[in-house]
């Protein structure tokens, strides 16, 4: 069967997401769960334009979950590094509220229980903790990614974004198994369902602070992330084949081209709407990835006697973030 994508202009409110949910398949399958997590992306404390998922998307989504009569969890870990507590962002998304509204029920997951899960990196065996209650139950889980170039993994999309799943602050520990791991959690994580929020994407340099937000206007609901991905990213101007933690998922055929994903709309009208992104990686990217792909240098930089020097010496070249977001 060929994977299902629903492309929609905005608004995604409660009505459109209905009919987006049924006609994709992503309805049939809440229907076959116990619960429903759903993972919007909380990057930074506060929301910005093209970094984080809109309150709007959030709440609507949230909407349509609640008329399926499931238990509902929304939730996001700490920022990374110590960068900020997820109630901060909790707050000034109004989750609180919007939860009340629907049903939902808030949960930091950084504070509830962990299990550690082995994963395959090449040769190693890499263990990684994860919140239990989402690997131990019939929990599916629904991501909410917003289309973004990243500087340090290319592009940030469905897979990217449960990477705010793991609870340990320093999960930045983990960065040089990355491209490995990341599909191997989302599975583990039983994600089943995205809605691309494409109210606005990141362009130039992401996945925070130095990128440029353009708007988009369009959102895409699949039951297959993979394929959500494949349309998000075409219609930024990506190629996930050049994407480095898509390849071990492109070996194993989980990822239809654009053009073999049934849609709603036709490729005219798809081709129509792209708006081409260019990753434009500056100095500091490059030193910072030096410290993602090596253990030794990550442990240096962020973990070591001479951290802090590394870091106060670097805020003399560049501006120092008066916020920071996840790793």
């Amino acid at each position: 069967m060929k994977s299902k994508v629903y492309f929609g202009d905005l608004p995604a409110d409660r009505d459109s997401l209905s009919r987006a949910f049924e006609w994709s398949g992503v309805g049939e399958g809440i229907r076959q769960a116990d619960a429903i997590f759903v993972k919007p992306n909380l990057t930074f404390p506060v929301y910005r334009e093209g970094v984080t998922t809109s309150k709007a998307v959030i709440e609507a989504i949230l909407q349509v979950l609640s008329d399926y009569g499931k238990k509902v969890y929304i939730g996001e870990s700490d920022g990374g590094y110590g960068s900020y507590r997820i109630e901060e962002a909790f707050r000034n998304f109004g989750l609180p509220d919007i939860c009340c509204r629907t049903g939902a029920e808030l949960v930091n997951l950084s504070s509830v229980e962990r299990v550690v899960v082995p994963f395959t990196a090449g040769r190693r065996e890499v263990r990684i903790a994860l919140p239990k209650f989402l690997c131990e139950s019939n929990i599916h889980t629904l991501t909410i990614p917003v289309p973004k170039v990243h500087c340090m993994t290319g592009i940030s999309l469905s897979l990217k974004n449960q990477w705010g799943c793991l609870p340990d602050m320093m999960r930045l520990r983990q960065h040089v198994y990355f491209d490995e791991v990341i599909s191997q959690i989302n599975k583990v994580l039983n994600v089943r369902y995205s809605v691309v929020d494409g109210t606005f994407g990141l362009d130039v340099n992401g996945p925070i602070i130095e990128g440029t937000a353009v708007p988009l206007g369009w959102f895409l609901v699949s039951a297959n992330p993979f394929a959500a991905d494949s349309v998000a990213a075409y219609l930024i101007g990506q190629d996930l084949k050049n994407i480095g933690h898509y390849r071990p998922v492109f070996s194993s055929g989980l990822v239809p081209p654009p053009e073999s994903v049934e849609m709603n709309v036709t490729m005219e009208t798809l081709r129509s709407r792209v708006t081409l992104f260019q990753l434009k990686r500056n100095f500091w990217n490059y030193v910072a990835r030096t410290a993602w792909y090596s253990k030794t240098w990550n442990h240096l930089v962020y973990e070591s006697a001479i951290s802090k020097p590394l870091h106060d010496l670097m805020y003399l070249f560049r501006e120092r973030p008066k916020e920071f977001g996840k790793s």
